[in-house]
């Protein structure tokens, strides 16, 4: 039986696709998080901001 060099290089491209799309996955949850982390401090300046201008 001889080797079969096209199913390797398809097996390559398969994983190579898969990490770019693990990648962007990745890329997207850490864009997600940072937006998420961001509105989190707002909501505490503006909890804080509310807190203070209703004890006056």
């Amino acid at each position: 039986m001889t080797p079969n060099f096209f199913d390797d290089g398809d097996k390559k491209r398969d994983l190579i696709q898969k990490i770019t799309e693990i990648k962007d996955v990745l890329g997207y949850l850490k864009q997600q998080l940072f937006i998420e982390k961001e509105l989190l401090k707002v909501e505490r300046t503006g909890a804080q901001y509310i807190d203070k201008s209703c004890r006056m």
